[in-house]
């Protein structure tokens, strides 16, 4: 919203809670005809069925649910900070680093690329990659307890636990120190997202800073010169914002 605002814009808001006829009709009702353009993140509906609705209004996709070369779009570096953060907590000495909000398969949106970038830095190190240290959760606080009770129960050996986003890793590290499981000597616990919690976090949670303020810019000046004209229009453009790794006190 301060991007725009700097441009002279006012940003309207609308939640779709990832229900498709919401999505849909964010292309092509009242919502679309009071703006001079949309940023859309799409949870649910594919790249055909946004083609088929977008019209003529400018248009900036954010997020990795839908990478299309019909649509600009402005997203993170999802696979380079998750082999990042990875390669920090192989670099403290963890071997056994155990993943959680992912199904083992996964490639493709946050939680793919995220893996994806886990799988690299274990490769990078000659560390086999071990589906067993892939938990599946929903991201939330609750999950990411449930997710390591399970590890725990499962027998599973681990040292480190990656959340796929914070929320995940302090519902994972509440999980542990409940447990008795000293972080981070006994197990590293980082996460994904920089959020406000994660460094007031007992202990403070390490974490990928995904360049949000960088991706607020980006987008709001694509979309403001695809307003303008300014852009050519045959292919859509991509952009990837940085990111930073903030070493806090759960995996220094």
């Amino acid at each position: 919203m301060k991007a725009a605002a700097r441009h002279g814009y006012r940003v309207m808001v609308e939640q779709s809670d990832a229900e498709a006829s919401v999505e849909l009709g964010a292309l092509q009702g009242t919502f679309r005809q009071l703006t001079d353009g949309l940023l859309f993140t799409p949870l649910v509906v594919d790249a055909d069925a946004i083609a088929a609705r977008a019209g003529n209004k400018p248009m900036v996709m954010l997020g990795e649910h839908i990478v299309d070369p019909r649509f600009d779009l402005v997203t993170m570096k999802n696979e380079e900070a998750a082999a990042a953060l990875t390669r920090h907590l192989l670099a403290g000495g963890r071997r056994r680093i155990a993943v959680i909000g992912a199904n083992a398969g996964e490639s493709a949106g946050s939680a793919g690329l995220r893996l994806n970038g886990y799988r690299t830095a274990l490769e990078e190190a000659a560390i086999p990659f071990d589906p067993a240290l892939v938990a599946s959760a929903e991201w939330r606080r609750d999950t990411g307890a449930a997710a390591v009770d399970g590890l725990l129960a499962s027998g599973v050996e681990f040292d480190a636990v990656f959340g796929l986003n914070d929320v995940l890793a302090l519902g994972a590290m509440h999980e542990l120190l409940i447990r008795g499981v000293k972080v981070p000597q006994d197990v590293a616990v980082a996460g994904f997202d920089d959020i406000d919690e994660a460094r007031f976090a007992s202990p403070s949670l390490t974490t990928v800073s995904p360049g949000m303020d960088e991706i607020a810019e980006r987008s709001i000046s694509l979309l403001l010169d695809r307003i303008a004209g300014r852009e050519p229009s045959e292919q859509g453009v991509h952009m990837e914002a940085g990111f930073e790794l903030r070493v806090r006190e759960s995996a220094p």
